[in-house]
């Protein structure tokens, strides 16, 4: 995983999903594959 290659510690990414806890596919694939903290914050669509 790229964070790996990195060093990164913390993964920390924007979501668009459709409100509540509904997370696009892409983030669903991050939260499943990383092994780091995943920090998902929820775009202001305003």
């Amino acid at each position: 995983m790229l964070a790996d290659e990195l060093g990164c510690d913390t993964i920390v990414m924007g979501t668009r999903g459709l409100g509540g806890l509904a997370l696009g596919s892409i983030t669903r694939q991050v939260l499943h594959l990383a092994n780091k903290p995943v920090v998902c914050i929820k775009a202001d669509d305003g």
